[in-house]
């Protein structure tokens, strides 16, 4: 855990002697020792990242504390040096999270190194210096780019460990996304407590099973990818909906401040920590749309039933990551999986998968309908069609943190599938009767031949984990070869030169893939927060100026003294001159939230006037709690437009006076403490 000295990013003060003047940086005189070394006494400020050093922070240090290293300014260059005599990296046979935190050590290592440099003179004294700090930063390189080339390894597993966990091995492989991983937020339940009994003035005993089951949901979601994976799915829906009613009352605006999030990103395992709700719910969508390509990849796309549920997980996990990229509410490019470039491409490369198997599905169901059926060109195009867009929108840093074998993928089953479009297009029009649409299939076979060829090559020597699809696209080569043999050599050689004028088979499907983020958007889910009261009054956004409770007597002449209007909760219109409710202190504005001990948050003026009779015609007494909220006062008659009426009795009010009459000798006050602006307390000043 991180843990942070407050006063860190305080100034040390200057002493006059030691002051000096430099153009651009700001600079501090630094005393030295004669090895050229920092002397504790020097004073430098640093401009950017803070240094890294080794041992405990003392009191008097400036410095940031990560497990056994201090992150500080007031230290010798000689114990920075120390810290970044390390050997080698070596993250073979890691977990994702082990590779993510070794990722952490090293980019807070370089971060030091960095400052360092920026601290030391470039005079002569200094070479060595600087050239022993420039040989660690390219050691912390080198163990970062091991540290990114694991990640891709595991990434690359995730799909394959998906793929062999089928009860058969599907013809064609799937790219299957991994989660992202997060620390356990140990504080956010204390957090919550407390943001509870300062905003809404409310005990934390009150909701502290609500905060408990908040934060159990979401340590199920953080441990999802551990579960099965409809499981795991529930998880993850579950925790995001909770968040969804439970941002409202505690993180609108970043409200709750001290709630912190740290997310480690997919692709390059660098630490994202956030207070924003933003990147809470952005990655949860993410792992939401992870673990539906994970499951698409486990069903058994031999069979019918199991392509339909991978074509239904893939566009749900297409729709979620279009839902992250737009809502105007998680755009967020902390990190590289979470750009909106990135969204885009992973999104589109889900729908190209998702068209891969509904391509698969139609020729199970056409053969199963009849024995004689032949696909059409026009579907395999349109698949085609899908890995183009995917490769096209590849954009940095996706780009170069995506495992290369994901792109090789792409590019080759983009080529295998305008392959076979151009075979199927082109044995239908060398069956045709017209000489040029002859000429043209037989362009298309032989334009298939040299693609195909070229494709299980390529295939053959960077897919080595999938031989299956290699026969597959032999199989297909095997078609447009023989086909070509049968003809005369002249007419292959004729048409060698028209292949550049043949166009290319436009992609046309009986059913698209779409992007449907119905799953994980809608939903009727209970608000573990409702005790709070309806969310429209009681959420972060509203301040909870105060929470006072009043004794309030009923008398014969003004009642209580108090009327309502409204409802969800009722306001205190208006309070009597001369009533039990002025006495005790009831203002105009404030609002009712218990009565008697009965809540009452969620009724309306008729419904608590119902109790103040209740009491008026036995006790004669009536304890009543209220709160003041400003941000709500002035849309009051909006949002409640019923018409005020009296609590318990007609109040007889005093009316307002045409004329001010001065007494003789005397002026006139008015005492307009507890009072409404239209009952005023005329005295005799």
């Amino acid at each position: 855990m991180i843990t942070q000295n407050r006063d860190a990013d305080k100034e040390t003060p200057l002493s006059p002697s030691s002051r000096t003047k430099t153009w651009g940086r700001k600079t501090l005189n630094r005393e030295t020792d004669r090895d050229g070394t920092l002397s504790p006494s020097s004073k430098t400020k640093t401009m950017g990242r803070k240094s890294i050093v080794p041992g405990e922070a003392s009191p008097a240090s400036k410095s940031m504390t990560l497990g056994g290293m201090t992150l500080g300014r007031s230290r010798r260059r000689s114990e920075v040096m120390a810290i970044t005599e390390f050997t080698d990296v070596r993250p073979e046979g890691l977990t994702r999270m082990e590779v993510n935190q070794l990722m952490t050590r090293e980019l807070r290592l370089r971060d030091g190194c960095k400052n360092m440099l920026r601290l030391i003179n470039k005079d002569a004294k200094h070479i060595a210096q600087r050239t022993e700090i420039k040989a660690q930063l390219a050691s912390i390189h080198k163990n970062v780019t091991r540290l990114h080339a694991e990640l891709q390894k595991i990434n690359m597993q995730t799909a394959l460990t998906c793929r062999c966990e089928s009860l058969e091995i599907s013809p064609f492989p799937m790219i299957a996304l991994a989660l992202k991983e997060t620390v356990q937020a140990d504080d956010l339940e204390e957090n919550l407590n407390e943001f509870i009994e300062s905003h809404y003035h409310e005990p934390r005993e009150k909701l502290e099973k609500p905060i408990e089951t908040l934060c159990a949901a979401r340590e199920s979601a953080r441990l999802a990818g551990a579960h099965d994976g409809l499981a795991g799915i529930k998880a993850i829906q579950n925790y995001f909906w909770h968040l969804q009613r439970a941002e409202h009352r505690f993180f609108q605006e970043d409200r709750c401040r001290n709630a912190v999030f740290q997310w480690y990103d997919a692709f390059e395992g660098h630490p994202i920590t956030k207070k924003s709700l933003k990147l809470e719910k952005a990655s949860m969508l993410y792992n939401f749309a992870a673990l539906s390509t994970q499951i698409a990849c486990k069903a058994d796309r031999n069979t019918s039933a199991g392509l339909e549920e991978a074509i239904q997980h893939l566009q749900s996990a297409a729709g979620t990551l279009q839902y992250i990229r737009e809502e105007s509410s998680l755009k967020t490019s902390v990190s590289t999986d979470l750009s909106r470039s990135s969204l885009s491409t992973l999104s589109t490369l889900m729908l190209a998968q998702a068209q891969e198997c509904i391509w698969y599905l139609s020729q199970k169901n056409g053969r199963a309908a009849n024995k004689d059926w032949q696909p059409d060109g026009g579907e395999a195009a349109a698949v085609a069609g899908w890995y183009s867009s995917v490769r096209e929108s590849l954009r940095q840093p996706l780009a170069s943190s995506m495992p290369k074998t994901w792109i090789d993928m792409v590019c080759f089953k983009e080529v295998y599938y305008r392959g076979i479009a151009d075979w199927y297009v082109g044995v239908l029009e060398m069956a045709a009767g017209d000489r040029a649409k002859k000429i043209s299939g037989v362009a298309k076979v032989y334009r298939a031949s040299i693609v195909l060829k070229g494709c299980l090559g390529k295939w053959r020597k960077t897919m080595e984990n999938d031989p299956e699809f290699a026969d597959l696209i032999e199989d297909h080569l095997g078609l447009t070869q023989q086909v070509l043999e049968n003809l005369d050599k002249s007419i292959v050689e004729s048409i060698t030169d028209k292949l550049d004028r043949i166009p290319a088979v436009t992609g046309k499907a009986m059913r698209w893939a779409t992007a449907r983020p119905d799953a994980i958007i809608n939903h009727d889910h209970p608000d573990l927060f409702a005790a709070l009261g309806p969310v429209y009054f009681f959420n972060a956004m509203c301040a909870l100026v105060e929470r006072r409770s009043h004794h309030l007597t009923h008398t014969e002449e003004t009642g209580f003294g108090i009327t309502l209007s409204g409802g969800n909760p009722v306001r205190v219109s208006d309070v009597a001159y001369n009533g039990s409710a002025a006495d005790t202190g009831v203002m105009c504005g404030d609002y009712v939230i218990e009565v008697d001990g009965v809540d009452v948050r969620g009724q309306v003026a008729h419904e608590v006037e119902a109790i103040f009779n209740k009491a008026a015609a036995t006790t004669k007494e009536v304890s009543i709690v209220v709160v003041v909220n400003y941000d709500m006062q002035n849309f009051e008659e909006l949002i409640n437009p019923e018409m005020p009426t009296a609590a318990a009795e007609r109040v007889d009010t005093l009316s307002m006076p045409s004329q001010w009459h001065r007494m003789p000798g005397a002026g006139v006050a008015f005492n307009l403490a507890g009072k409404s602006p239209f009952k005023l307390d005329l005295v005799e000043a």
